[in-house]
Parts: C-alpha cells; sequence; structure tokens
C-alpha cells in the first residue's frame, strides 16, 4: 500500500491533474475537521484511488502561508535539480528548499511526533550536502516571515547533537524566557520519542512561542475563526468526491 503521496503542481495543472487520476477512479475523501476546517491554501484532502490502496496529496504549493511568499512553487520547480533513478529522470528541490521545507512543515506540525522525520531529513541533507547557501536560506525566511521557527527548527537540532557551528549566526541566537522554556519541553520530548499526546493548548502555546512570527500566528487565528462559521473541506469545486453522486 502506498500512502500519503505528495504531489506539487503549478496552479494552472491541477485542473487537469484532477480529471487525469479521476478518469482513473481518484475521488478525494473528506478527511476529519476540527471546528474550523481545513485552513491549508497549499494543499487538498486526500485524493484517493478506487482500491484505497493510494493516497494522494495534491499541492499548489510547497507549503502553507508564510512559506509561499517566498519560496513557492515557480522559484522550487525553477532551482529544482535532476537526479537519476533507472532510466528516469526526476527533479528535486534544492538543499536549500529541503532544508526550509523541513523546517516549515514541523513547525506546521508544532514541533510533535510527525515533524521527527523532518529532522532526519534535514540532518541527512546536511550530511549528504554540507556546503548549502545559508545566506538564501536566511533571506527566504525573511522574506516569507518564517525565521522564528526556522531558527527553532535548527535549535532542535543542535540540542539534539547537530554541530552549531554549521549555521550562520542568525540561526544560533539564543532563546530566553517563555520560549526558551517551549522549547526545552519540545527538546525533551524529542529525546523521549514523544511518549504522549500533547493538549489543543500545549499545541496552541507551542504556535504562539515557537512556530509562528506574530503576524503568521495572528493571520492562522482570523482563518481559524472564520473557518468556524464557513469550515472549508479542502476539496475543489467539481471534484469527485467519495460518498457523493
Amino acid at each position: 500500500m502506498q500512502g500519503d503521496l505528495d504531489i506539487l503542481v503549478r496552479e494552472p495543472d491541477l485542473a487537469p491533474l484532477i480529471a487525469l487520476l479521476a478518469d482513473e477512479g481518484f475521488q478525494f475523501q473528506p478527511p476529519p475537521l476540527n471546528a474550523w476546517g481545513m485552513i491549508s491554501d497549499a494543499s487538498f484532502a486526500p485524493f484517493v484511488s478506487a482500491d484505497g490502496a493510494c493516497n494522494i496529496d495534491i499541492h499548489i504549493q510547497p507549503d502553507c502561508y508564510p512559506a509561499h511568499r517566498s519560496l513557492n512553487a515557480e522559484r522550487l520547480f525553477r532551482d529544482a535539480r535532476p537526479i537519476s533513478i533507472g532510466d528516469c529522470s526526476v527533479l528535486v528541490p534544492s538543499a536549500e528548499h529541503v532544508l526550509i521545507l523541513c523546517a516549515t512543515n514541523a513547525a506546521k506540525d508544532k514541533f510533535d511526533l510527525v515533524c521527527l522525520r523532518k529532522a532526519i531529513d534535514a540532518m541527512v541533507t546536511l550530511r549528504a550536502i554540507p556546503s548549502v547557501d545559508w545566506t538564501e536560506i536566511v533571506d527566504l525566511a525573511r522574506q516569507g516571515g518564517f525565521l522564528l521557527p526556522l531558527r527553532v527548527f535548527f535549535a532542535i537540532l543542535v540540542e539534539l547533537g547537530l554541530d552549531p557551528g554549521a549555521f550562520p549566526a542568525e540561526l544560533r541566537t539564543p532563546f530566553t524566557g517563555l520560549r526558551r522554556r517551549a522549547m526545552d519541553d519540545v527538546v525533551a520530548q524529542f529525546r523521549l520519542l514523544f511518549p504522549q499526546e500533547p493538549s489543543l493548548m500545549t499545541l496552541l502555546w507551542r504556535e504562539a512561542l515557537l512556530c509562528a512570527e506574530p503576524s503568521v500566528a495572528g493571520h492562522n487565528l482570523l482563518l481559524r475563526a472564520r473557518g468556524v462559521i464557513r469550515p472549508a473541506s479542502g476539496i475543489p469545486d467539481g471534484a469527485p468526491v467519495k460518498g457523493r453522486p
């Protein structure tokens, strides 16, 4: 079984891709939603094959707001590099973009259990390509408004044993006060391999202190408030949906 296969397409290619896969029996499957629905502006509900064996997440941006303000689909495709797998050539993101997306995905998941693989991916990337362009990474984080979660992500990796000398000064600024306490709690959970599920209040507290710049946190709260009134399903208009004629 293949689960959670992510596909990034340019927005003009979304409708043709949906039509192509729908002809093969794929349908969108409404996921369990919280009170405010689905607030992602980068991807949709799972697109599932008729036999349920393949679950595709279609993305029109590499990651949701604020990441795509600077690292959008066009830039990611522009800087992607080809690699050979057997007789096929596949485009993969640059090492700089991989590290950014590891950080923004980890922050989106509130630095909880599912972000563990992002930490591993980042460490593997740095081991394979140690000479990354940190200036590009920091500049994109500043332009997009996600420098804080980027700093937190790499601070966590340092706490887990990564050499801090590998990073520029902008990513080595120490945290203090409540932010430091929140990060210490996350690091402790990493070391224990996340033995318990955090409460909603814990996740919202992490978002406020670690996962988003203040303006971004306010943007997300506004989306949730709007979603309580009119929750979004995460399904493109007119697309086939499981259980609907």
